[in-house]
């Protein structure tokens, strides 16, 4: 799939803007030629600002110099050479958000692969109650461990709703948008990886008839409505985003683990299964947009008697995050040679004494979004630098009945290549 090689600009920040922010500092494993964690570069705690650069050269810039003055000593920021080579001059390290070579044309790869979607969801779920995971019908299922752990019907099981969950948040629009789609929605693909066999304690006779039109399960994808009622969150209605019958002839073969797609968006989303978000508009960065709540998969075992179904998993990915699964070789020459490379390579000695790292998406949302995260920061990684995520300092992936997602970064939020600002 062709992919323009720039990100379009749908606002520009009009006035100065200032966002102090908290780095937390935590011990570090010392890592030989890599940079420091930002702590290691100031006095106390580093004050952070998020700022328009577009008072360089003109009669404002002194707003520049009374910043400095008031103690920010860090922008996180779009950055060309000249404002690279201005930051330097005055002081002040630099986490770019993208950046722009001599022609305006800009780069914001990192933040547009951290914006990709990609999680596995194992059948058999997570030995971490509070963690979340895909559940299953105890009584309708059991779990086969082997080379592959999977779950799969036990004989003769009656029509039932064997897997469901994990009730999670899914973003509608991506934060940081494509030339080429504008504001379109998320393309989301859920691969569910199902394996057909015949229950071998069913009486089998000549006569036994084994249709390829007889429906064996359905799959869906759906997000729910919740209430407190009665000192709990409940349930209280379930939109169907996407569903699809599967039969005897859906299944090429059997005794061999077949995967099902389902392609979805979550464009007509009634209002009342979503969270709307409002940021402000800055650099190439869409701010503003909804995300849908509790997300489930479910796999409906229609009851039949002559077969038994197994699932070993679900996995749920966009065109982003299928790329950087498949392909990260080309990411990270994406990453390296075009947004790093157009300010490392007009100003070397900028580059190197004052930037510190790169800025990812603001305020991770979704699940979806961790395992390109990771891969990313080890990009950057490679590149002598980290990865800067601002957070809300919790997440939240499932439902308000007490369960939640575990930060993946650790628990203090400061391990491997990525590093959390609260």
């Amino acid at each position: 799939m062709k992919k323009e090689s720039s990100i379009a600009y749908l606002n520009k920040q009009a006035a100065v803007t200032f966002l102090l922010l908290l780095v937390i500092v935590l011990p570090l494993k010392t890592e030989a030629q890599q940079r420091q964690h930002l702590s290691k570069y100031f006095e106390g705690i580093p004050v952070i600002n998020n700022t328009y650069m577009g008072f360089l050269n003109t009669s404002q810039q002194y707003q520049y110099d009374s910043m400095r003055a008031m103690g920010v000593n860090l922008f996180w920021n779009g950055l060309n050479a000249s404002e690279l080579e201005f930051l330097k001059n005055k002081g002040i390290k630099a986490i770019p958000i993208n950046t722009r070579d001599a022609t305006g044309k800009v780069y914001q790869w990192v933040q547009y692969y951290c914006d990709a979607k990609y999680t596995v969801w194992e059948a058999e779920g997570t030995n971490d109650s509070e963690d979340a995971g895909l559940y299953r019908d105890t009584g309708k299922t059991e779990i086969i461990t082997g080379d592959t752990t999977f779950v799969r019907t036990v004989p003769f099981a009656q029509t039932s709703k064997i897997i469901y969950g994990p009730y999670y948040t899914q973003e509608n629009i991506y934060v940081v948008q494509d030339d080429s789609l504008s504001l379109g929605a998320v393309e989301y693909t859920a691969d569910f990886e199902l394996m057909l066999q015949k229950n071998n304690e069913y009486p089998q006779t000549d006569t036994t008839v084994y249709s390829m039109t007889e429906p064996i399960c359905s799959l869906q994808v759906t997000a729910s409505k919740i209430v407190y009622r009665n000192n709990n969150w409940v349930i209280d209605s379930v939109f169907i985003i996407k569903d699809t019958l599967l039969t005897r002839g859906s299944f090429s073969g059997l005794n061999t683990f077949i995967k099902f797609p389902l392609q979805y968006t979550l464009a007509n989303v009634p209002k009342e299964f979503t969270t709307t978000k409002y940021r402000n508009n800055t650099e190439r960065v869409m701010w503003s947009g909804a995300s849908t709540n509790n997300i489930e998969f479910k796999v409906i075992w229609l009851g039949r008697e002559k077969y038994r179904l197994s699932l070993n998993k679900i996995t749920v990915y966009d065109y982003r995050g299928l790329e950087i699964k498949t392909d990260s070789l080309g990411v990270a020459r994406k990453i390296e040679f075009e947004e790093i490379g157009t300010i490392r390579n007009s100003n070397p000695s900028a580059y190197d004494s004052t930037v510190l790292g790169w800025h990812g998406i603001d305020e991770v949302v979704s699940i979806d979004n961790f395992e390109p995260i990771r891969i990313v920061a080890g990009i950057l990684k490679q590149q002598d630098l980290r990865l800067y995520l601002p957070m809300m300092g919790f997440w939240n992936g499932t439902w308000e009945n007490g369960h939640f997602v575990k930060n993946p970064y650790g628990s203090n939020g400061q391990t491997g290549a990525v590093r959390i600002i609260y």
